[in-house]
C-alpha cells in the first residue's frame, strides 16, 4: 500500500495518462496534473482514489470529460477544470460528487451547460464560469444551488438573465456578469440574495437600470456598471444600499444624476464616473459621504462644481477633474479635506486661480492645473499647502514667475518635477525657485523667453532645466549658477552667443545642450579644439540630441507630445526629441521625414487633401477647396455628399437648402463645434482636448423646402448646426414655430387677434347667409326635381378640395420653380391662388398653442373624423328611416324633368375636362419623369390645374350670382338705395 496524500505532476508536458496510474494511491488526497499537454483523460483513472479532496486538470488542452469521471471519487471538495477546449460536460458529470464545494471551469469553449449540471450538487459555494462563449443561462441551472456564494460568469456572450435565475441562492454574495452582451436585467432578478456583496456587470449593452434593482440587498458593498450604455440613473436605485463602499460607473453616457444618489449610503469609499456627460451633479450629493477617499470625474463636461460640495467628505484624498468644461473653482471649495493629496483640474477652462481655491488643504503630493486658461499665478497661491512630488501649470497662458512663488515660512516644498512648459513666459527673474530645494527637474520648454536673469536657477535642488524651443538668443551674465544643475536643455533657440560667465558656478560634469547653427562666441577649450561644440570643463557635450530619463510616475506629463518620444524601460522613461530629418507623435518613436522634410515643428510634407502651397504655421496645412478633416493633423477629404459646405473652411458645414440632425446618439454636436472653433485658430494656443472629433457626423438631408433650411452662419463654428428661417423649425426646418400656422408647406405668420375675430364673424355670417339662402331655395323648389343650389355648392366644394389634395404636390414646387421673361405675371398669380387665398383660412394654433397638434394626433382625429361621419350619417338614416315607418305615409311627388340639352353638354363638357386633368395628375404622379423634364412638367400641370381651378370656382360663383339674381336681391337694395338718396335729399333741403 502506498502512502501518498499528494501527487504533483504537473508542468511535466504529459500527453496521455495510463488507466491505472493511480490505482493503488487509495489515500491519495490532492492530485495535480495541471499545465501539461493532456487532451483527454481515462474515464477509470480516478477510480481508486475514494478519499481525493482537490483535482486539478487545468491548463491543458482537454476537449471532453468522460461522464463517469468522477463515480468513485465522491469525497472531492474541489474541482480545476479551467484553461482547457472543453465545449460542453455530460449532465450528470458531478451527480457523484455531493459534497462538491469549488468547481473551476473559466477559459474554456463553454457555449451552453445543462440543466441538470448540479442537479445534486447542493453544498457547491463557488463556481466560476468567466472566460467561456455562453449565450444563455438556463433558469433552473442554479435551482439546487443553495450553499452559492460565488458566481462568475464574466466574459462570455450572454444576452439575457431570466428574473428567476437566482431564486434558490439565498447565500450568494458574489456575482459578475462582465464583458457580456446584456441588454436587460429584470428588476426582481435579486429580491431573494439579502446577502449580496459584490455585482459586477461592467461592458455590456445596458442603457437603463431598474428602479427597484437592489431593494432588498442592503449588503451590498460593490456595484460595477461601467462601459455601458446608460443615460441615467433612476432616482431611488440606491436607496436601500447603506453599506455601499465602491461604486463603479464610468464610459456610459449619463448627463444627471438623481438628487438622492447615494444619499443613505455614508460609507462609500470610492466613486469612479469618468467618460461620462454629466454636466453638474446634484449639491448635497457628497452631503453624508463621511468616508468618501477617490472620487473620479475624469472627461465629463461639468460646468461648474457646487459651493460647499465638499464640506462633510473630510477623508478625500483623490479628486480628479480633469478634461471637463469648468471656468472656474469656488473659494474655499477644499476647506475641510484636510487629507487630500492628490488634486487634478487639468484640460478644463479655469481662468483664474487664487490661494483661496485650495484653502484648507494641508499637503499635496500631486496639484495638476494644466491645460487650462490662466493667465496670471499669484504670489501667495501656495503659501498655505506644503507640496512633494508634482506640479503642473504647463499648457496655459502664464506670463510671468511671481518672485517668492515657493518661499513661504514654515511651508515645506519638496517638489520633485515643476512643470512650466508651454506657455507665455518671456523672463526668468532672479531666484525664481528658491524654496524647491528637492526639485529635481524644472520644465520650461516652448515658452516665449528671452531673458535669463543672474542666479535664475540659484538656491534650488534642480539637476535639469529644460529651456529648449525658446526665444533666447543670448546667455550673459550667470543664470545656470548651481552645482546640483547636471543638465541644460537649450536647443531649437536661435542662440548667437555664450559668455564666460554662463560656466561659472556649474559643475565641471554638467552638460549643455544647444543648437550650433546660429552660434558665433563661445567659451572655447582650446585642448578640445576637435570638438567644437565642447566647452571647458565638458559643458557642452557633442550630442546634439540628448535622452531625458524621469520617473515612470512622470509619464503622462512628459510622453504624448509630438516634440518628444517617450519609451517605457525597466519603470523609467525615456525621452528623446527626434532627430534632424525625423519626426514623432509621442508614442510610437521617430519616423524619417519624407522627401524634402527635416522635423515636424520645421518642415513636414502637408498630407493627402490639403493646399500645399500655403503656409501652415502653428496648424495643420489648409484643406483644399471642398474638402474637410476631423484632425487637426491629420489628411483632408473629399466632400462627396451633397448639401456639404466644404469652402474656405476645413470642417464640414451645411449648404442652403440642406439639414442635419445632431441629436443622435453616435453624433456630438459640441465636441464637433469645439473641434471647428479650434481649426479656425492658426496660434499653438488651441485647445489641445479637440484636436481631432472621433465621432459620427450625421447624414446630409434635403430640405423639402428648399428656401426653409437658409443655413447662413454655416461657414463659422457657430452655425454647423444649420438654421431655419424665420418661422420654420423642426427636422428639416419643416415645422412652424410659435404663432405660425403651415399652408402647402409653407409656413405663414397668424395675423392679429383683431384680424382673427374679425375672420370668425365673417365666416359665421357666410354660414348663416348659406343657411337662409338653402333654406329659402328649398322651401320654393321643394316641389321641383332639380338639383337644389345647396347640392350644387356641395358638389363643387367636394371637387374643390379634391383638386387641392391631388395637385397640392404640384403647388409645393412652386418655390423650385424658376419663372422667366412672360412667365412671370403666371407664377405670381398663381402664387396668389396657392398661399394667398388659402392664408385667409387660419389654423386653430393661431387661437391657442395647444391646438397645434403633432402628426400622431392628427393621423388618429385623420382615421376617427370618417368614421364618425359615416356612423352619424348611417345613425341619421336609420332614425328618419324609423320616423317614416312610424308615421306609414310616403311622399312621392314626382317632378317634371326639364331636358335643357346644351345646359347638360356644358355640364359634361366641363365634368370631362376636370376629369381629364385629375387623370393627367394621377399620371404623372405615378409614373417616372425623365431627368431634366421635372420643371416644364410642372409648369404645365399647375396652368392646367389652375385652369380647372377657375372653371370650377367661376361655376360656382355662376350659380350663387344666377339664384341670387332670382330672388330679386337686386331690386329690394336698389330700392333701399333710392330711398336713402331721398332721405338724404330731403335732409338737404
Amino acid at each position: 500500500m502506498y502512502l501518498i496524500c499528494y501527487r504533483e505532476l504537473g508542468v511535466n508536458l504529459l500527453r496521455e495518462l495510463p488507466c491505472g496510474l493511480f490505482s493503488n494511491l487509495t489515500i491519495l488526497k490532492y492530485l495535480i496534473l495541471c499545465k501539461n499537454r493532456l487532451t483527454d483523460i481515462p474515464s477509470t483513472i480516478l477510480n481508486s482514489t475514494v478519499k481525493l479532496y482537490l483535482v486539478d486538470f487545468s491548463y491543458n488542452d482537454i476537449s471532453e470529460i468522460p461522464e463517469n469521471l468522477f463515480d468513485h471519487a465522491q469525497s472531492l471538495l474541489k474541482i480545476k477544470l479551467h484553461a482547457n477546449k472543453l465545449e460542453e460536460l455530460p449532465s450528470r458529470l458531478f451527480a457523484p460528487v455531493s459534497g462538491l464545494q469549488s468547481l473551476f471551469l473559466h477559459r474554456n469553449k463553454f457555449t451552453r451547460l445543462s440543466d441538470k449540471l448540479f442537479e445534486t450538487s447542493s453544498h457547491i459555494t463557488h463556481i466560476n464560469l468567466g472566460m467561456n462563449r455562453l449565450v444563455d443561462i438556463s433558469p433552473t441551472l442554479l435551482r439546487n444551488l443553495t450553499s452559492l456564494t460565488y458566481l462568475d460568469l464574466s466574459n462570455n456572450s450572454i444576452h439575457d438573465v431570466s428574473s428567476n435565475l437566482f431564486e434558490n441562492s439565498l447565500n450568494l454574495n458574489h456575482i459578475d456578469l462582465s464583458i457580456n452582451n446584456i441588454r436587460f436585467i429584470p428588476e426582481n432578478i435579486f429580491a431573494h440574495l439579502p446577502r449580496l456583496n459584490f455585482f459586477a456587470i461592467a461592458q455590456n449593452m445596458l442603457t437603463e437600470i431598474p428602479e427597484k434593482l437592489f431593494a432588498n440587498n442592503h449588503e451590498l458593498t460593490t456595484i460595477k456598471f461601467s462601459s455601458n450604455g446608460i443615460t441615467s440613473i433612476p432616482r431611488g436605485l440606491l436607496r436601500s444600499c447603506t453599506e455601499l463602499q465602491n461604486v463603479f460607473f464610468a464610459n456610459n453616457s449619463l448627463k444627471t444624476l438623481p438628487d438622492d444618489f447615494l444619499q443613505n449610503s455614508s460609507k462609500v469609499v470610492n466613486i469612479q464616473l469618468p467618460f461620462n456627460k454629466l454636466k453638474r451633479f446634484p449639491a448635497y450629493m457628497f452631503a453624508t459621504m463621511y468616508s468618501l477617499k477617490m472620487l473620479d470625474l475624469y472627461s465629463n463636461q461639468l460646468q461648474e462644481i457646487p459651493t460647499g460640495a465638499f464640506q462633510n467628505a473630510s477623508k478625500l484624498g483623490l479628486i480628479n477633474v480633469c478634461k471637463n468644461n469648468l471656468r472656474a473653482i469656488p473659494d474655499d471649495l477644499f476647506q475641510f479635506t484636510k487629507d487630500l493629496y492628490y488634486l487634478d483640474f487639468s484640460s478644463n477652462e479655469i481662468t483664474e486661480v487664487t490661494k483661496r481655491t485650495i484653502h484648507g488643504i494641508r499637503r499635496l503630493a500631486t496639484l495638476n492645473f494644466g491645460n487650462n486658461s490662466l493667465t496670471r499665478i499669484p504670489r501667495d497661491f501656495l503659501c498655505e499647502i506644503d507640496l512633494s512630488d508634482k506640479l503642473d501649470l504647463s499648457n496655459n497662458m502664464i506670463a510671468e514667475i511671481p518672485s517668492g512663488l515657493f518661499n513661504f515660512p514654515n511651508r515645506s516644498y519638496e517638489l520633485k518635477i515643476l512643470f512650466l512648459h508651454k506657455n507665455r513666459i518671456e523672463f526668468i527673474p532672479e531666484k525664481a525657485f528658491i524654496g524647491l530645494y528637492a526639485i529635481q527637474y524644472i520644465f520650461l520648454y516652448d515658452n516665449s523667453i528671452h531673458t535669463l536673469a543672474d542666479r535664475a536657477f540659484e538656491a534650488t535642488g534642480v539637476s535639469a532645466v529644460y529651456l529648449f524651443s525658446n526665444n533666447l538668443t543670448h546667455i550673459n551674465g550667470n543664470p545656470f549658477s548651481n552645482t546640483n544643475l547636471s543638465e541644460i536643455h537649450l536647443f531649437s533657440n536661435k542662440i548667437q552667443n555664450v559668455s564666460e560667465t554662463v560656466i561659472q558656478g556649474l559643475s565641471k560634469t554638467a552638460k549643455m545642450y544647444l543648437s550650433c547653427q546660429f552660434l558665433t562666441e563661445a567659451p572655447w577649450d582650446p585642448n578640445t579644439y576637435n570638438l567644437p561644440f565642447s566647452f571647458k570643463g565638458d559643458v557642452f557635450s557633442p550630442l546634439f540630441v540628448p535622452t531625458l530619463k524621469f520617473p515612470r510616475s512622470t509619464l503622462p506629463y512628459t510622453s504624448g507630445s509630438k516634440d518628444s518620444v517617450a519609451i517605457l524601460v525597466e519603470g523609467i522613461s525615456e525621452c528623446q526629441p527626434c532627430k534632424p530629418g525625423t519626426f514623432g507623435d509621442g508614442i510610437n518613436g521617430c519616423t524619417p521625414c519624407p522627401s524634402g522634410g527635416i522635423a515636424i515643428y520645421e518642415c513636414q510634407v502637408c498630407p493627402e487633401g490639403t493646399d500645399q502651397t500655403k503656409s501652415a504655421g502653428f496648424r495643420a496645412c489648409f484643406c483644399k477647396e471642398n474638402y474637410a478633416r476631423i484632425d487637426r493633423f491629420g489628411p483632408c477629404e473629399l466632400c462627396l455628399e451633397d448639401g456639404l459646405n466644404c469652402t474656405h473652411h476645413d470642417f464640414k458645414a451645411l449648404l442652403p437648402g440642406y439639414y442635419w440632425n445632431w441629436s443622435f446618439p453616435s453624433a456630438n454636436i459640441h465636441e464637433y463645434q469645439e473641434f471647428a472653433k479650434n481649426l479656425e485658430k492658426e496660434s499653438r494656443f488651441y485647445d489641445k482636448r479637440y484636436a481631432n472629433y472621433s465621432s459620427d457626423i450625421p447624414k446630409v438631408y434635403k430640405c423639402p423646402r428648399t428656401t426653409s433650411c437658409i443655413n447662413n452662419h454655416s461657414y463659422s463654428s457657430t452655425g454647423i448646426t444649420g438654421l431655419c428661417d424665420h418661422g420654420y423649425t423642426g427636422w428639416l426646418c419643416s415645422k412652424c414655430q410659435e404663432r405660425y400656422f403651415m399652408v402647402l408647406n409653407t409656413c405663414v405668420s397668424c395675423p392679429e387677434q383683431v384680424w382673427m375675430i374679425i375672420e370668425v364673424i365673417a365666416v359665421l355670417i357666410i354660414i348663416i347667409l348659406f343657411y337662409f339662402i338653402v333654406i329659402q331655395q328649398y322651401k320654393r323648389d321643394r316641389n321641383v326635381q332639380e338639383r337644389t343650389i345647396f347640392d350644387t355648392i356641395v358638389s363643387r366644394g367636394k371637387i374643390i378640395l379634391g383638386f387641392y389634395q391631388v395637385v397640392g404636390e404640384f403647388f409645393e414646387s412652386l418655390h423650385d420653380v424658376s419663372w422667366a421673361g412672360g412667365l412671370q405675371i403666371i407664377g405670381e398669380f398663381i402664387s396668389y391662388i396657392e398661399l394667398n387665398v388659402l392664408r385667409v383660412i387660419v389654423r386653430p394654433q393661431c387661437f391657442d398653442k395647444r391646438l397645434n397638434f403633432n402628426p400622431k394626433v392628427e393621423f388618429i382625429i385623420g382615421i376617427i373624423l370618417p368614421i364618425f361621419i359615416i356612423v352619424m350619417a348611417v345613425g341619421g338614416y336609420c332614425v328618419y328611416k324609423a320616423y317614416v315607418v312610424y308615421k306609414s305615409r310616403a311622399l312621392d311627388h314626382p317632378h317634371p324633368i326639364h331636358d335643357n340639352l346644351l345646359k347638360l353638354k356644358t355640364k359634361l363638357t366641363t365634368l370631362m375636362f376636370s376629369l381629364t386633368a385629375i387623370f393627367i395628375n394621377v399620371v404623372v404622379a405615378a409614373m417616372q419623369v425623365p431627368e431634366g423634364y421635372e420643371g416644364a412638367i410642372n409648369v404645365f400641370l399647375i396652368i392646367l390645374n389652375v385652369l380647372v381651378l377657375v372653371i370650377i370656382a367661376g361655376e360656382i360663383l355662376l350659380v350663387i350670382a344666377r339664384h341670387l339674381w332670382g330672388m330679386h336681391l337686386h331690386r329690394e337694395l336698389f330700392i333701399y338705395l333710392q330711398k336713402g338718396r331721398m332721405l338724404f335729399e330731403r335732409k338737404q333741403k
